[in-house]
């Protein structure tokens, strides 16, 4: 399965440095999965649903 790294974005990020690192990530095969910080304040199981999904479609996508 190809790594996933969700990524817990708050007001704290800043856009450029998460772009090199995106890319530095990307390059080596890991994909990243941003999740605003609000979706976890507003709903925790959502956001766990949302990565289960996630790794569901890796795996499916890879046999």
């Amino acid at each position: 399965m190809a790594p996933s790294e969700p990524q817990v974005d708050g007001d704290w990020h800043d856009p450029i440095r998460d772009a090199r690192r995106d890319a530095f990530l990307g390059e080596r095969g890991i994909s990243i999965m941003r999740i605003p910080v609000s979706h976890i304040d507003e709903s925790l199981e959502a956001v766990a649903q949302q990565i289960r999904s996630e790794i569901d479609l890796i795996r499916q996508r890879e046999g």
